[in-house]
């Protein structure tokens, strides 16, 4: 019986109705303590025996019939030593796990768990694997040799290569990466097995320890199982304290076991809080962002990943009313200015227009499909990387091999480049000599162009402007689709189509002024510069 089934009966014999029911309760309770010291001192005397030989097992000697189970202090103190080195070692697991998954962009948490799960499941099947109830020691052998030894000396070697990894530079980074990987991956690996081989130890050097508990536990219901029988007797006074059991020369069951502060604690208690503490301090760090983990000159490859079409169009005026060596010099600044706009726009389709009479209808002189930049040997995230780019020196060095790539890809793109606009050079886009067009429809090319239905459409435009049915102020043109973006080169007129349209001859100056705000109060999507302007390309990108 234990304390609470005594008090139990206690108080049904307090509240008892008649003496003679006091007395059937005592006589029933009697007979029950009886049967029950009877079943408890066997379970008493089995404990010991199986103490007495466990310890000849362990001890490779005969032990007396009279030994009680008593703790062995230098296997309780090897088992907590391996114990709290186990806790330390799932706590540095756990903290790795969780780590690794935040890198990889997962919930850090799912890492920690599953290292504390895996490591208790290894735990767990090495003592299943190697446990053999007669020869204790062999136990412990086994789990030695084939877990605890190689899993140390694996750990060893992880941690020397993780460290390697810090004083490795350049082109020794890349190389070296995976094998940094496979030292990660073996260091947690190695941690669960090296933490479950000390927890399967330190569970079997405890053995005396719960031996003793269980003995301890029994006894005390015997004694007090023996204290209320005498009380149900006559009320005589429980029995003194037995004496401490006989101890085997050598042991000493004298003195504190192991505690924490003066209370004993569960091991389950020091695992989770271990545990908990250096989970904690994985998670407060901040996940890495998408732009950290996207790094090394994906910024600059974001726009070859995209497969949106983009066209430029070269608009030039062959009315004849333009200055013939302004168009020329505009016209070949075009063409020196063109392979830089198409690589900063990743323009894919590249056409040259001109216009007479008729804006609203255009002639095209040349089109063509451009090539598309891209990586021919895109950067391929290795083993380890996502792991280890944090660290300066792999940073480093795997910027400066994207670099590389990326400007050998540059450079293969240019040649090609130079090759598909090669034609541009013996284009001709000057009218003939002498040749003009009746009017200039500056209005209707500019209604063309904003109901153009193109998504995503750069126009460069070279004329002077000088609209034949429009001598004042331009009617109001609505904006084009948003993507589109137009600017106009404004060329000076000649003599007598300068006086036509604007009614008295003006110097080029002012024909830009007087041009350009008619532009800008029309259409007001217009960026209007001079002919001779340069880095046109940065004006398109700012009207996007």
């Amino acid at each position: 019986m234990n304390s609470r089934q005594i008090q139990k009966r206690r108080e049904e014999l307090r509240h008892a109705g008649t003496p003679a029911d006091r007395d059937q309760l005592r006589a029933k309770f009697a007979v029950e303590s009886e049967n029950s010291l009877a079943v408890l001192r066997r379970r008493l005397e089995a404990v010991a025996s199986e103490f007495r030989r466990h310890l000849g097992r362990w001890r490779t000697e005969t032990v007396r019939g009279d030994i009680t189970p008593f703790v062995l202090r230098d296997q309780l103190h090897s088992a907590y030593l391996y114990f709290a080195g186990a806790c330390f070692a799932l706590a540095a697991e756990m903290s790795l796990a969780g780590w690794v998954f935040q890198r990889l962009e997962v919930v850090w948490w799912y890492g920690s768990s599953a290292a504390f799960l895996i490591a208790g499941i290894i735990g767990a099947g090495l003592h299943l694997l190697a446990e053999d109830p007669d020869r204790p020691k062999h136990t412990q052998f086994m789990v030695k040799r084939y877990a605890a030894f190689p899993g140390f000396m694996l750990l060893l070697l992880a941690i020397v290569l993780a460290v390697l990894a810090r004083y490795v530079y350049g082109w020794a980074v890349l190389v070296l990466l995976p094998v940094f990987g496979l030292a990660l991956w073996m260091g947690t690996i190695t941690l669960m097995v090296f933490s479950a081989a000390l927890f399967a130890n330190a569970y079997l050097l405890s053995w005396s320890l719960q031996e003793t508990k269980k003995f301890d536990s029994l006894d005390q219901e015997v004694r007090l199982t023996e204290a209320f029988m005498k009380e149900l007797d006559g009320g005589q006074p429980p029995a003194a304290p037995m004496e401490p059991p006989p101890v085997s020369p050598g042991d000493s069951p004298e003195g504190p076991r192991p505690t924490l502060r003066g209370k004993n604690v569960p091991p389950p208690t020091i695992i989770l809080l271990l545990a908990l503490s250096l989970s904690l301090a994985v998670g407060c760090s901040p996940a890495p962002s998408h732009a950290e983990t996207s790094d090394f000159g994906s910024a600059r490859l974001a726009a070859s990943e995209d497969s949106t079409e983009v066209e430029l169009d070269l608009v030039l005026d062959c009315t004849g009313s333009p200055i013939d060596q302004a168009v020329k010099e505009t016209w070949a600044r075009l063409k020196r200015e063109v392979p830089k706009t198409i690589e900063d726009h990743q323009v894919t389709h590249l056409t040259v227009s001109a216009f007479e009479g008729d804006g609203w209808s255009l002639t095209t002189l040349w089109e063509t499909e451009l090539p598309r930049f891209g990586m021919t040997d895109p950067h391929r995230e290795t083993v380890g990387e996502a792991e280890w780019k944090d660290f300066g020196n792999v940073k480093d060095a795997l910027k400066d091999d994207d670099d590389k790539r990326h400007s050998g890809a540059l450079d293969k793109h240019r040649s090609q480049l130079r090759d598909a606009l090669r034609p541009l050079e013996s284009l001709r886009v000057l009218p003939e000599e002498g040749q003009e067009a009746k009017g200039s429809d500056i209005v209707g090319l500019l209604e063309h162009i904003s109901h153009a239905g193109k998504p995503l459409a750069l126009f460069i435009v070279v004329s002077d402007f000088a609209d034949t049915h429009y001598k004042g102020e331009f009617p109001k043109i609505a904006a084009p689709p948003s993507g589109i973006s137009v600017v106009a080169l404004v060329v000076p007129a000649k003599r007598k189509d300068n006086i036509m349209t604007l009614g008295s001859d003006h110097s080029g100056a002012q024909q830009f002024d007087i041009r350009s705000g008619r532009l800008q109060r029309s259409a007001p999507w217009v960026t209007a510069v001079p002919y001779f302007a340069g880095n046109i390309s940065s004006l398109l990108k700012a009207q996007k």
